[in-house]
């Protein structure tokens, strides 16, 4: 068996262990948060991990009142000079699987060199690393560290422990519940999925294209990257209407299109999936509550856990899609040609 279907397998049994943690450390990181009294909130990432915190970014906007910033790590590193001000009595949040990540090191070391003034908080799926040794605040969740080169469960756990931390840092005492719900209801929920994975993967479509607003825009990127890493498949990502403006000339009945509905603007919604319907494409339906749209195939978690937490349910989608598709075209998911589980560059 492979060690990437292992892993998306058992998600959500890391899950309950990520929010266990967090349930003993609520206090203490909401004490870190009011002594820093940071002037902003800042995510920091390379690929997976950037694209968690361009979720984790859009979440906190919603939750706290401070400017709040993503950044890619590498360009962070080369252009920090740039970003003094963004950066500057900041909290950082660096978000990595493994903790060692040059350029996320780099990019630390090179603000702290320029005499930019900053807390650097670390979410790893690792313990005992280069980051959690630069780190004024460390939160580690080995249990979630993937074994494989593509990242699955160690996305979906990270990107929770940054939704925890978000919680902790503002006092928000319904996110939680909501990621409570979510890991319970989780593993059903897979059960469910990974057939309808290995069915709709045994169709035609040689490329994915994957649709969400909002908290999990970014998800939805690394949604696509799944397909691009783990199938080997060309993958891309967009907002659900912005499809129209462009992206839509490559939609044809190669195509799958995944998409993350929500309660409003279903109208909209439907008239783009028609349209999309009429290119050809296969089109897959999420959403937290069963919604049936004609002509599609649609799944859901069959619970109201709210946007962000319902991300993770949709990106387990991407993940058994790319894995069957894997399956069917006789690619390896655990150690795609030309990808390493973690770069060093000096």
């Amino acid at each position: 068996m492979n060690q990437t279907i292992v892993e998306i397998r058992n998600q959500y049994e890391a899950l309950e262990k990520t929010l266990d943690l967090f349930d003993k450390k609520r206090e203490a990181l909401s004490a870190a948060w009011k002594k820093a009294a940071p002037k902003a909130l800042v995510f920091l990432g390379c690929d997976s991990s950037y694209m968690v915190s361009c979720s984790l970014r859009d979440a906190a906007g919603a939750m706290t009142d401070l400017p709040v910033y993503a950044f890619a790590a590498g360009d962070l590193w080369l252009n920090h000079a740039r970003y003094r001000r963004q950066l500057s009595g900041a909290m950082v949040v660096a978000v990595s699987r493994s903790g060692r990540t040059s350029e996320i090191l780099h990019a630390a070391d090179a603000l702290r060199a320029d005499g930019v003034e900053f807390t650097l908080c670390s979410l790893i799926a690792a313990v005992e690393t280069p980051l959690g040794q630069r780190s004024a605040i460390s939160v580690e969740i080995p249990w979630a560290f993937d074994e494989s080169v593509c990242q699955t469960r160690s996305v979906s756990n990270l990107y929770a422990a940054g939704l925890s931390l978000l919680a902790a840092f503002t006092g928000d005492g319904t996110l939680p519940a909501r990621l409570r719900k979510l890991a319970a209801e989780g593993p059903a929920y897979l059960r469910k999925a990974e057939p309808l994975m290995a069915r709709i993967a045994k169709e035609g479509w040689n490329k994915a294209m994957v649709l969400a607003d909002g908290v999990c825009a970014g998800l939805a990127t690394e949604g696509a990257l799944a397909f691009q890493e783990i199938s080997q498949l060309p993958g891309v990502q967009h907002h659900v209407l912005d499809v129209r403006h462009g992206p839509i000339v490559l939609v044809d009945e190669k195509t799958l299109v995944l998409v993350y509905l929500y309660p409003d603007g279903q109208p909209q919604q439907e008239a783009l999936i028609k349209d999309l319907q009429k290119k050809g494409a296969k089109v897959l339906v999420y959403s937290n509550l069963p919604r049936e749209i004609p002509g599609a195939e649609s799944i859901s978690l069959g619970a109201d856990v709210d946007e962000a937490p319902g991300g993770i349910a949709f990106l387990n989608l991407c993940q058994l899609a790319a894995y069957e598709k894997s399956m069917e075209t006789g690619s390896d998911p655990d150690a795609p040609t030309g990808l390493d589980a973690w770069i060093q560059v000096n």
